[in-house]
């Protein structure tokens, strides 16, 4: 691992910590990977955007058309890439990915 990419991890941990301030947070992270858990998107009354890239190696596109489907009045921005939109969970703010 280089120097930057020590300091870019060392970011990621830093914005987690402390996890005791996270505890809602880490709650929502569990239900959102639980197979079982379901939302019943159309009574989400808010503003709604769904971005996502076309070109997502974890969670394929279609999942975020679908869920953009089911949210009354929800636009949806696809991205080209991954990398073109610099959007993501391994985003720190202020700070660009390597």
């Amino acid at each position: 691992m280089t120097a930057s990419d020590q300091t870019f991890v060392d970011g990621l941990v830093a914005a987690f910590l402390p996890v005791t301030a996270r505890t809602d947070g880490l709650r929502n992270e569990g239900a959102a990977v639980d197979p079982g858990a379901r939302y019943d998107l159309a009574k989400i009354a808010a503003p709604t955007l769904v971005l996502h890239s076309r070109d997502d190696g974890i969670n394929p596109f279609a999942f975020g058309a679908c869920i953009a489907g089911h949210i009354p009045g929800c636009a949806t921005f696809p991205t080209g890439s991954r990398r073109a939109g610099r959007c993501g969970n391994s985003q720190v703010p202020g700070r660009e990915a390597p």
